[in-house]
């Protein structure tokens, strides 16, 4: 991935609020107001990284609530608090088959450089500021400009 911007070191990117939406018990659907901060990492020379929400597995699992909890809390795969990129697909989770839904801030440096990875989540890509480039196995590439999307 490549990305025209002023080099930087911290993340510049203005605060995100997320609203992460439930059921209450008779099916109607309520909003947190209460979403753990972002914890942004920086990974020099490529980007500074926040996990803005993860599943665990797909389909998530929503009885009582556990996708939320599982992201709120500080040790599942699908944390807050866990940077990674993508979210680990190794093993199984208490609630099934790893890999579930990711969805990470990225603050990309100016010309940084991804490296090829597959997942077993579902990743989207939405570009808000500047332009990405996505280079594909096949060599394709795909460009983003404000407003686009890539979903993997």
């Amino acid at each position: 991935m490549n990305v025209n911007a002023d080099k930087r070191s911290e993340n510049r990117l203005p605060p995100i609020k997320r609203h992460i939406v439930s059921n209450d018990t008779v099916t109607r659907s309520s909003t947190y107001i209460d979403s753990p901060e972002l914890q942004y990492k920086n990974y020099p020379g490529f980007a500074n990284v926040a996990r803005s929400y993860a599943t665990e597995v797909l389909p998530a699992y929503l009885s009582n609530e556990e996708d939320v909890g599982a992201y709120k809390g500080t040790d599942s795969i699908a944390s807050f608090n866990q940077v990674e990129i993508v979210v680990p697909n190794e093993g199984t989770s208490a609630l099934g088959k790893a890999g579930g839904a990711n969805m990470v801030v990225l603050d990309l440096h100016p010309g940084a450089i991804g490296h090829m990875h597959r997942t077993v989540s579902i990743d989207f890509a939405i570009c808000v500021h500047g332009e990405i480039d996505h280079e594909l196995d096949n060599g394709e590439t795909i460009r983003l400009y404000p407003g686009s999307s890539r979903l993997a």
